[in-house]
């Protein structure tokens, strides 16, 4: 059986390469197809300065508002739909083998509710554009 802090680490490990991954190269062809299919150009908008900086997904030029309703409802379900990737993947390995005892499975369980939080700040953090 693997230990604990050998699993966590390996685990926290693929987390962040996955959030990389997401922002680097899935985010922006996400934006790229569903705003093609929309019509629109998406990109990342201030929504919030203080007290911490977030950006979302906005439309640019500015659309209606029911255009915009759309963008984010798609890109919340998007970062969220993201953020659960590794949870999932992780409830697929642990079902799948007996390398990890029950107790340290559900250590690992808590460990992603700090790795989601992080990856949707992580996420929501980027530079905004502008036309």
């Amino acid at each position: 059986m693997a230990s604990l802090p050998w699993f966590a680490g390996m685990y926290i490990a693929a987390y962040l390469g996955w959030a990389r991954l997401f922002r680097a190269w899935i985010d922006p062809w996400l934006r790229r197809q569903i705003g093609a299919f929309m019509g629109v150009r998406i990109v990342w908008v201030d929504a919030l300065h203080f007290p911490l900086g977030v950006r979302i997904w906005g439309v640019l030029p500015a659309a209606g508002e029911r255009v915009e309703a759309h963008v984010a409802l798609v890109a919340a379900g998007v970062l969220f739909g993201a953020a659960l990737v590794p949870i999932v993947a992780l409830s697929l390995l642990l079902s799948a083998t007996t390398w990890v005892s029950t107790d340290t499975a559900h250590a690992l369980y808590l460990v992603s509710v700090v790795l989601l939080i992080l990856f949707l700040r992580w996420a929501t953090s980027r530079v905004a554009e502008s036309a």
